[in-house]
């Protein structure tokens, strides 16, 4: 249907097969040209969408080859990638999300399931690297709820600016949980300053950070978040945040298999916005 007057051309588009005649207005009228820019329009914003939702793409599946097992240390950063989720310390919306979907889904008893594993590795991750204050208090105690049935990744917490290291752990010897008891008796979750409360939380954050989760009794896991406030003047840095960028994926298979995902999305949207012109 044309609307008003103005003069067109047909041609041939390469982009279709068979080959079609399609119709490109020149001089058309206002309503003629408010179509066309509104089609337009329509198809940038579906390239920006399009473009925007790629790193949501899970590319396990991309490559066969590519089969890890996450018991080996697999990078949260990678985990990310591969499951399509952010690691934003100040989206704390997807975080409580992520909690409430692991107790709808009842993945303490089971977890076996790809959105119990997705949704632990988004609390987990934030949890393990974002900075206390940042995380909701349901996702700082509700995650070791689910410690025995999922399995996590490895990310080091963010580092604190111009605090001190906290010191190699000792993962076998309880020193955590001794740590942890020393800093009840002491009164530091009331008043932290005291030398033995620095020496005591620097051991306590050093070995839930950098030990496996079993390090630690459930008392420990959970009474580190209670300190963290009285004890903010006693942060340190464990040794692993320190050691290279937790949110960089270092796995070369899936860097590759993303960007040849990424890659094909482009084109398919570039195809269509020159369909779109047409």
């Amino acid at each position: 249907l044309l609307v008003g007057s103005g003069s067109f051309k047909t041609f041939s588009s390469p982009l279709s097969q068979p080959q079609q005649k399609h119709t490109k207005f020149t001089n058309c009228s206002p309503v003629i040209s408010t179509l066309i820019k509104a089609n337009m329009k329509t198809s940038l914003s579906f390239l920006f969408l399009l473009l925007s939702s790629a790193g949501n793409f899970v590319v396990r599946a991309a490559d066969d080859s590519h089969d890890h097992d996450h018991e080996d240390g697999h990078s949260c950063a990678c985990e990310a990638i591969e499951f399509g989720f952010k690691i934003d310390c100040e989206d704390t919306e997807t975080m409580l999300a992520a909690l409430q979907k692991l107790q709808t889904d009842k993945c303490a008893s089971d977890c076996s399931s790809a959105d119990c594993e997705k949704n632990y590795l988004i609390v987990q991750t934030h949890h393990d690297y974002c900075p206390e204050d940042g995380v909701p208090t349901q996702v700082e105690d509700g995650f070791h709820d689910y410690d025995e049935t999922c399995t996590a990744c490895n990310i080091a917490r963010k580092p604190v600016e111009n605090a001190p290291s906290c010191g190699t752990p000792n993962c076998e010897d309880g020193s955590g949980n001794d740590a942890y008891d020393a800093l009840i008796e002491e009164g530091c979750l009331t008043d932290c300053s005291t030398p033995t409360c620095k020496e005591n939380f620097h051991i306590l954050r050093a070995v839930h950070d950098d030990c496996d989760h079993d390090s630690l009794s459930q008392a420990a896991e959970e009474g580190i978040h209670d300190l963290e406030e009285s004890c903010a003047a006693q942060a340190c840095n464990p040794e692993s945040s320190l050691a290279r960028d937790q949110l960089v994926c270092d796995d070369p298979d899936v860097m590759s298999a993303a960007a040849s995902i990424s890659a094909e999305l482009v084109t398919a949207a570039v195809a269509m916005i020159a369909a779109a012109a047409i």
